[in-house]
C-alpha cells in the first residue's frame, strides 16, 4: 500500500505598497483552520471522481492499493 500526503498552501494576495508585485502569489503553508478547510473541500470535490481522501487533525492522505 502506498500513501500520499497533502500540504495545503495559500497564495499571498499581496498588500498594496512598494513590494506588492514581489509578494503577490507567494506560496505559504496554510495555518491550521485554513488547512482543515482546504483539505475538507478537496476531499468533497474528489468524491465525485471516486477518490477518497482521508482527513483528520494531522492532515490528509490517499491510500493507494497497488
Amino acid at each position: 500500500m502506498c500513501q500520499n500526503d497533502f500540504v495545503p498552501i495559500e497564495l499571498d494576495e499581496g498588500t498594496p505598497g512598494e513590494f506588492f508585485l514581489e509578494k503577490r502569489g507567494f506560496p505559504e503553508i496554510a495555518d491550521k483552520p485554513t488547512d482543515v478547510s482546504i483539505l475538507t473541500r478537496l476531499a468533497e470535490l474528489s468524491e465525485a471522481y471516486g477518490t477518497q481522501i482521508k482527513v483528520d487533525a494531522s492532515g490528509a492522505w490517499i491510500e493507494l492499493n497497488r
